[in-house]
C-alpha cells in the first residue's frame, strides 16, 4: 500500500470534496479549469500556488496571489495590491512544508485539511500489511502469518519471526548487526533497507555516487551487474548522476555507464516502477536516438548501460559557437530530433504491467526534450545528434526517486515545458515532446529561453502565465517563414497547434 495523500475541502463553495494522491505529483491550485486543483471561489487566483506532492512529503508555495495563502492560518505569500502579475514573477516565494492535519487556505473563505495516511508494516517480519486487526504483545501491528504463529507458539526464522532468545546473543543482551559505513567508515545498524551507507552521507550525492563507482570498478558482483568491462574515466556529472566511460573488455568497444542515485530512501515499489519504464528505453533503436544497452539496480544505486556519445550535448555545442548556432547547423540537429521523435511517437512497444502481465503500445514519450537531453556524436559542421535518456528522467521522477525538485527554481526544465504538462505532472501526449522540440530549436537559433526566464523569476510561474516572445523580437535574421513556424509550434492556449514530429518536420522543410 503507497503512502496516501488526501486533500479535503473543508471551508468553500466546493466543501466536502476530496481528492487523493498516491505517487509522486506537481499540482497547480487555481480558478482556471486547467488546473491540478481547481477552487471556484473567487477570491482564489487564476494560477494561486503550487503544490508539490512526494509521498509522504508535501510543498507548498504562493504564486503572488492577491489574496493571499495561509498554513494553518499563517500567511506564507502575498501579492501586494500595488504590484502586477507580470512584477510578482520577479520574485519566487518561500517553501513550506505541510504535514498530516495541517490546513491550506485560500484568501480567507476557502481551506483544504491534508490528511497523509503511511503504509502500514507487520512490526514482526516488516512485511506491508493493510489495515490488519492484529497486533503483538507490545500492542504493534502485525501480519495474520505472524499472528497465527504468535498464538501457536512456533517461531521461524524462515519468516523472518524470532523469538525474544532469538533476538540475543549469549551475553543476554539484544544486538542488531553492525557494518561500516562504506562513505565516512561509521557503524551502521544493517536491516533489509541498508546498502553500506549510513543515512547522514546518502544526504551527500556525490560522495554516494562515488562509493558505488568504487564497488563497481573493484567489480563487486552486488553493487553492479555489468562484468567484462574496464572503467576508463569519468564522462561528466549531475547533481544525482555521474558517468563513466567504460570499455567492452571482448570487443574493445567504448560505452557510457550512467549511476543514478536516489535523492530519498527508495521503496521496492518505486525501484520496480522505475525499472518497468527503463525496458522501454532498451527497446528502441534509431540512429537518433542514443541506444540503451543494460540497465538495473544494485543496493541505493541504478545504473544504465548506453552508447557513448563523445561530443556532449547541445549545450556544449551552443557553448563553444558563441550562445547560438547559425539557421543551417540548427536545422540539420533539430531535423533529426523530429526524426528520433518520428520513430519514437510510432513504434511498436511491449509494456510490462505492474501485475507481470505483458501488453504492447504504439509510441513512447520522451517527456523532458530539452538541448542537455540531446547529445552529439561528434565534432562537425553536421555532427549526428541523438536523443539521451528517453523517459528515464521522468520516469526516475515519476516514481519518486528524485525526491522533492524544487520546482521552478531553476528555467531549465520548465522553459522547455509546455503549460499542459506543467498543469498536469503526468501529461504524456506526443505534442508535448513537439512542443519541447521547437523551444529547444528556438534556444539553438537565439541562446535565449521561449518567454523571458531569468535567475531572480520564478520560472514556474513564468511559463504558466506568460506566451512565448516571437522569435524575430530575439533575432531579426531568422528567416520570415520559418519563424511563422517556430512561434506557430510554440502555441500552447488553448492548445498545441503542431501534434506531430512529422508535420513540424515538413512545415521547417517547407520554409527553408
Amino acid at each position: 500500500m503507497p503512502t496516501k495523500i488526501k486533500f479535503t475541502i473543508t471551508k468553500g463553495s466546493d466543501s466536502g470534496k476530496s481528492l487523493s494522491y498516491s505517487g509522486k505529483q506537481t499540482l497547480v491550485v487555481g480558478r482556471n479549469s486547467d488546473c491540478g486543483i481547481v477552487l471556484s471561489d473567487t477570491n482564489v487566483s487564476r494560477y494561486h500556488c503550487l503544490i508539490e506532492i512526494v509521498p509522504p512529503s508535501v510543498i507548498v508555495r504562493d504564486f503572488g496571489s492577491l489574496n493571499g495563502t495561509y498554513l494553518n492560518g499563517k500567511k506564507i505569500g502575498q501579492r501586494d495590491k500595488k504590484v502586477s502579475v507580470s512584477e510578482a514573477q520577479n520574485s519566487r516565494g518561500e517553501e513550506f512544508s505541510m504535514k498530516s492535519g495541517d490546513t491550506l487556505g485560500f484568501g480567507k473563505d476557502c481551506v483544504l485539511r491534508l490528511e497523509v495516511k503511511l503504509p502500514q508494516y507487520c512490526s514482526d517480519c516488516f512485511e506491508e500489511v493493510e489495515d490488519s486487526p492484529h497486533v503483538n504483545s507490545k500492542k504493534l501491528p502485525i501480519c495474520e502469518k505472524c499472528n497465527t504463529i504468535q498464538h501457536s507458539g512456533a517461531y521461524s526464522k524462515d519468516s523472518k519471526v524470532v523469538s525474544d532468545n532469538d533476538r540475543n546473543n549469549d551475553d543476554g543482551m539484544q544486538h542488531n548487526s553492525i557494518s561500516s559505513c562504506g562513505v565516512c567508515g561509521k557503524p551502521i545498524a544493517e536491516d533489509s533497507n541498508t546498502s553500506g551507507v549510513c543515512d547522514k552521507c546518502r544526504k551527500n550525492p556525490e560522495n554516494v555516487v562515488k562509493f558505488f563507482a568504487m564497488k563497481a570498478q573493484n567489480k563487486v558482483s552486488d553493487v553492479i551487474n555489468v562484468e567484462g568491462y574496464t572503467y576508463l574515466r569519468k564522462l561528466g556529472e549531475g547533481g544525482m548522476s555521474r558517468v563513466w566511460l567504460v570499455e567492452d573488455n571482448s570487443s574493445g568497444e567504448q560505452m557510457a555507464l550512467k549511476f543514478l542515485l536516489p535523492a530519498v530512501s527508495s521503496t521496492e515499489n518505486a525501484k520496480k516502477s522505475f525499472l518497468r519504464e527503463a525496458e522501454l528505453s532498451i527497446q528502441l533503436s534509431h540512429t537518433n536516438i542514443v541506444r540503451v544497452f543494460k540497465f538495473g539496480s544494485s543496493g541505493e544505486a541504478f545504473y544504465i548501460l548506453m552508447e557513448e556519445c563523445k561530443f556532449g550535448s547541445i549545450d556544449d555545442f551552443i557553448s563553444i559557437n558563441g550562445g547560438k548556432l547559425d539557421v543551417d547547423s540548427a536545422t540539420d540537429i533539430i531535423l533529426q530530433v523530429l526524426d528520433g521523435l518520428i520513430y519514437a511517437h510510432n513504434e511498436e512497444i511491449t509494456v510490462r504491467l505492474q501485475d507481470k502481465t505483458v501488453n504492447k503500445i504504439k509510441g513512447v514519450v520522451h517527456r523532458d526534450i530539452k538541448p542537455g537531453n540531446i547529445l552529439l556524436l561528434e565534432n562537425s559542421s553536421k555532427p549526428v545528434a541523438k536523443i539521451a535518456d528517453f523517459g528515464l528522467a521522468k520516469a526516475f521522477d515519476a516514481a519518486g526517486l528524485s525526491g522533492h525538485t524544487n520546482t521552478g527554481q531553476k528555467a531549465g526544465t520548465p522553459a522547455f515545458m509546455p503549460k499542459q504538462q506543467l498543469l498536469d505532472y503526468k501529461y504524456a501526449k506526443p505534442e508535448a515532446d513537439i512542443w519541447a522540440a521547437a523551444a529547444t530549436y528556438y534556444y539553438m537559433l537565439t541562446g535565449e529561453y521561449t518567454k523571458g526566464y531569468v535567475r531572480d523569476r520564478d520560472a514556474y510561474s513564468v511559463a504558466l502565465k506568460t506566451e512565448a516572445i516571437p522569435i524575430r523580437k530575439r533575432d531579426k535574421s531568422i528567416p520570415p517563414k520559418l519563424a511563422e513556424i517556430i512561434d506557430a509550434a510554440l502555441i500552447e492556449s488553448p492548445e498545441i497547434v503542431i501534434k506531430s514530429a512529422i508535420d513540424l518536420k515538413k512545415k521547417i522543410e517547407g520554409a527553408l
